[in-house]
């Protein structure tokens, strides 16, 4: 690819893919169908990859959105939140207000069938094993004062 289009191939891949492009995400096979159509380059698969990486590219797995997130209601929650702490704080001068974050967690195992080498036309059995074991965790932790709890249970 010449380096003067470089710029307007970064610009293209920055921005979400349009109608037009015919997906939902750059992928390598989408990117690669890209600079051919429009960029006139011809890439084998890895060549986009090796392209991608120096221009400072990296395969990483997004991370997962609602898809009815809201990114401007989400920032007017927090400064609601540091107002509300504010104020509880003026209210009682004398106390130590502490902001503790929780999470909680399951982590299990269900078991399941892998695929097994049989005659062709054939339909093996194998047993499953059907019980589940579980352990619950519940975890905060206040980032002020760097305390922390944890409490765990088995079912």
């Amino acid at each position: 690819m010449p380096h003067d289009l470089e710029g307007a191939f970064l610009e293209h891949i920055d921005a979400p893919p349009r109608p037009q492009d015919e997906t939902w995400e750059w992928r390598g096979r989408d990117i690669r169908r890209l600079l051919e159509q429009q960029f006139g380059a011809r890439y084998s698969l890895s060549g986009v990859y090796r392209l991608l990486h120096r221009l400072g590219y990296s395969d990483l797995m997004p991370r997962p959105q609602h898809p009815e997130t809201h990114p401007e209601a989400q920032e007017f929650f927090k400064e609601i939140v540091v107002e509300h702490i504010a104020a509880i704080a003026a209210q009682h001068p004398d106390k130590d207000v502490q902001v503790w974050h929780q999470d909680e967690a399951r982590f299990g195992q269900q078991g399941t069938l892998t695929r097994v080498w049989a005659r062709r036309g054939s339909r093996p059995r194998r047993m499953r094993q059907n019980g589940r074991e579980s352990l619950y965790v519940l975890t905060a932790v206040c980032a002020a004062s760097g305390a922390r709890w944890g409490w765990s249970c088995r079912n």
